[in-house]
């Protein structure tokens, strides 16, 4: 798998972006790059939604089997992709 994602980094972005003048515009595309991969990109295991999507999801629906009164033992850590960032979401084992 991992060359698949090579290639598809070197195919998507390098090839298509360059010539790159710096190794600093490498890095600078590369880490834009890996957020537009991680949280915008439709993943076609995913039904063609995007990872943010999918994992917003997932917590959301951790969120609603919680009950007030049950005691939490499980952490799960979701990002919420506001200025916040990361946000806990307890669950029971």
């Amino acid at each position: 798998m991992a060359e698949s994602v090579n290639a598809l980094y070197k195919t998507e972005l390098i090839r298509k972006r360059g010539p790159w003048k710096t190794v600093e515009e490498v890095e600078l595309a590369t880490l834009e790059y890996v957020w537009w991969w991680n949280n915008k990109r439709l993943h076609g295991e995913l039904n063609l939604q995007t990872p943010l999507e999918v994992e917003t999801a997932y917590c959301t629906e951790q969120k609603s089997l919680l009950t007030p009164t049950e005691p939490s033992s499980v952490s799960c850590r979701c990002y919420t992709g506001a200025s916040s960032g990361w946000a806990g979401v307890s669950r029971l084992a």
